[in-house]
């Protein structure tokens, strides 16, 4: 017979002991300098019985003392911030807390607060310790790190507002802000950028081209946009308020991006950051008379689309401001309907060829991005005939096998390298439009001088159509 053990309820009771489950930093604070790089880091811990599901553990920032940190100032946070998930069969996770430390001229110690929020069954904080439910993030005294020594991103800032939303772009220019009024411009050169987006470079080479023509600089302002790309963002560590977009789109209008490491709670036509550019000249320089584009290669392509698909230039002329717009030496142009030229010809047509996609936006109007569509492709090629445009053509950038050609199938419909596309563009318009388009667009060349902005920039055709014209 065997033998049977009894309890009492009180008993029974005695012996059920609650889990203790613990959620702490394993460090109570970090120092960090000014001048580190990378990432800040802390090591989350949990103790109890293992897990059988990913535990999601949130935490809370806040500034703990008036000398606080502030986010955007003095440190950057991750795209994903705030909520850390330990995986199954885990007992710690390492989180980043801050993505990067910001320059930040100011002395002394700044810092903020990172705090575990309650979970439920959960002890926040070590065993039987009164610490670990928060951490502390010092960033002490030190130089703020140079990020940019050799100056590539403009220190100047432009900004935009969409939807509530700031957003920005660095440029270059000659004077401390175009955000100041100015009676004395009575001109206005915009320098845009090339495909390595090195729109200082660009800005430096059309000043010495204003400098060439011995004029009056303090009449004259220059200014050189620039278009960043994810990896600048990253590289030279600029806040959530820079705008960035893929190194094709920025040249041809599309949005600017928003991705999951990088986000922005809005995207931008690169075609709309000018808009507001022009509208700004205008509005702080009340002598304006002239404005003036002026692209190479990549920086061509800008002007040659913009000048077809912005309607601001007709509202400015209205307004009595003339603007001119100079195209330089571009891989490819945009085309107005589908008819390309005939080889050994000077005869446009439809072109028989396996290339479906060459009458797509970029090389012509079909498939359209967001701000042409709201333009329409009606109205563009309306306005277009009627925009001031030069076609300035190296006669030596005429290399088909250059290494920044667009040898894609659609520029290859175009013609067979730079010098030969802009003719057959001038030819095609001539075609499209007639003999009246003669009355606004001219067509250029520059002896001696290949795929050079400073050689286009600063020949005597390029300072005569940017400056005295």
């Amino acid at each position: 017979m065997g033998v049977f053990y009894s309890c009492s309820k009180s008993e029974n009771k005695a012996l059920i002991v609650p889990e203790t489950r613990n959620l702490f930093f394993e460090s109570s604070a970090i120092d960090i300098k000014r001048t580190e790089t990378g990432y800040v880091t802390a090591n989350l811990k949990y103790t109890g019985t293992a897990l059988n599901t990913p535990l999601t553990v949130q935490y809370s920032i806040s500034q703990p003392n008036q000398d606080a940190a502030v986010e955007d100032v003095d440190f950057e946070l991750p795209a994903t911030s705030g909520t850390v998930v330990i995986p199954v069969g885990k007992n710690s996770v390492t989180t980043t807390l801050i993505k990067s430390i910001l320059k930040n001229p100011e002395v002394g110690t700044k810092s903020v607060s990172f705090n575990l929020q309650p979970l439920n069954d959960f002890i926040l904080g070590k065993p039987n310790k009164q610490e670990g439910s928060s951490i502390l993030v010092n960033i002490t005294e030190g130089l703020p790190i140079d990020n940019d020594p050799d100056d590539r991103i403009g220190d100047k800032k432009m900004a935009i507002t969409v939807s509530g939303n700031t957003f920005k772009i660095p440029y270059f220019s000659n004077v401390t802000s175009i955000d100041d009024e100015n009676t004395s411009i009575t001109r206005a050169v915009i320098a845009l950028q090339g495909a390595n987006r090195n729109a200082g470079l660009y800005y430096e080479n059309m000043l010495v081209a204003a400098k060439m023509e011995s004029m009056q600089l303090d009449t004259l302002l220059v200014v050189s946009p620039q278009f960043l790309v994810e990896s600048e963002i990253v590289d030279f560590r600029l806040d959530s308020e820079h705008l960035y977009w893929s190194s094709g789109g920025w040249k041809i209008g599309f949005l600017s991006k928003n991705e999951a490491q990088n986000p922005r709670p809005g995207r931008v036509s690169s075609f709309t950051m000018i808009d507001s550019l022009m509208t700004l000249l205008v509005k702080k320089n009340p002598n304006l008379k002239t404005i003036v584009f002026s692209g190479h290669s990549a920086g061509g392509q800008f002007v040659n689309r913009y000048a077809a698909a912005s309607p601001i230039p007709t509202e400015l002329k209205n307004s009595g401001v003339n603007v001119r717009f100079i195209v330089n030496n571009p891989s490819s142009y945009v085309y107005m309907d589908n008819t390309r030229i005939v080889p050994g010809t000077t005869d446009f047509e439809i072109p028989q060829t396996s290339c479906i996609t060459f009458n797509e936006y970029k090389y012509g109007l079909d498939d359209l991005p967001n701000y042409l569509t709201a333009v329409g492709a009606d109205q563009i090629r309306t306005q277009f005939a009627k925009r001031e445009v030069l076609y300035l053509l190296g006669e030596e950038d005429n290399n088909p096998n250059s290494s920044s050609l667009d040898k894609s199938c659609e520029a290859a419909l175009q013609g067979n390298q730079r010098l030969e596309r802009g003719m057959n563009y001038f030819q095609y318009l001539q075609s499209y439009y007639g003999d009246a388009i003669n009355n606004t667009q001219s067509i250029g060349t520059v002896p001696g001088v290949g795929h050079s902005h400073s050689g286009m920039f600063q020949s005597e055709q390029g300072r005569f159509y940017a400056f005295r014209k």
